[in-house]
C-alpha cells in the first residue's frame, strides 16, 4: 500500500493537473481527490489521516502560491515546453 505522504503527493499532483485543465474549484477538487481517489496505481486509497490530508493540502497550496516562479523556473530549465 502506499504511505501516506506518497498518497498525499499523489493526491496534490491529480489536483493540480485538474484544476490547471479545467474551471474545477481548487478545494472541490481536492476534497474529492482526498476522498475518492481514482489512480493508475492500484494501491491509491482514501486520505483518511489528518497529516496526510494537511500535507497534500499544503502542497497544492504552496503551488498556488508560487506559481509565478516556479513556471519562470519551468521555462528556464524546460524552454521548448
Amino acid at each position: 500500500m502506499a504511505t501516506r505522504r506518497r498518497q498525499a503527493r499523489i493526491t496534490a499532483l491529480q489536483t493540480r493537473y485538474e484544476v490547471d485543465s479545467t474551471d474545477h474549484p481548487v478545494d472541490d477538487v481536492l476534497r474529492r481527490n482526498r476522498d475518492e481517489p481514482t489512480s493508475e496505481n492500484h494501491d491509491a486509497t482514501a486520505l483518511s489521516d489528518p497529516s496526510g490530508r494537511e500535507f497534500a493540502r499544503s502542497l497544492v497550496t504552496g503551488v498556488l502560491q508560487h506559481t509565478a516562479e516556479l513556471d519562470a523556473l519551468i521555462e528556464k530549465s524546460a524552454p521548448n515546453w
